[in-house]
């Protein structure tokens, strides 16, 4: 895997080089500021590295519940015997996540692969229950999120760098 890892990366650079840097990024993108991390363990198939890929993603999101709506929007979460609450992006139709997962095959075992690309988000966020406004608060600093998540996977044995 680290073998593929390096390859793919030097792939990367090359098509990164046919292109300028972007200050400001209108949609999601891999820019330098991307980071990129593979598990160790790899599986005997797609299945189960994609199900380990969801676990660590399922941990990250349970632990850090508010947070979690830098990871895409609109989000709708619900407690116990509560209402549904939406939260909606201002001035966004949608947010796609900045993290995606793939499952890479490196000779007979596959492995998950995280990626966190830059990608725009609103400045605030309204939250609604029962289709009516509840409120509306700031944007949370996703950087330092993305960041959080990016030390969360090295915690759980990934490896991979990037600009997180």
């Amino acid at each position: 895997m680290e073998k593929w890892y390096q390859r793919w990366l030097e792939g990367l650079s090359r098509i990164q080089s046919w292109f300028g840097d972007v200050s400001t990024a209108d949609h999601t993108v891999i820019d330098r500021q991307a980071s990129f991390f593979y598990g160790t363990k790899g599986s005997k198939g797609w299945e189960q590295a994609l199900f380990q890929a969801a676990e660590d993603l399922k941990d990250f999101r349970e632990k850090n519940s508010w947070d979690r709506i830098a990871l895409g929007l609109p989000m709708i979460s619900q407690k116990r015997h509560e209402p549904k609450i939406e939260y909606k992006p201002i001035d966004f139709e949608r947010v796609a996540s900045p993290v995606w997962i793939r499952v890479v095959q490196a000779g007979d075992k596959f492995y998950p692969l995280f990626v966190i690309l830059s990608a725009p988000y609103p400045s605030q966020v309204e939250t609604k229950r029962e289709g009516k406004r509840i409120g509306k608060f700031p944007a949370p600093d996703v950087s330092s999120i993305l960041h959080q998540f990016a030390d969360h996977l090295r915690q759980q044995q990934y490896q991979g760098e990037g600009g997180r």
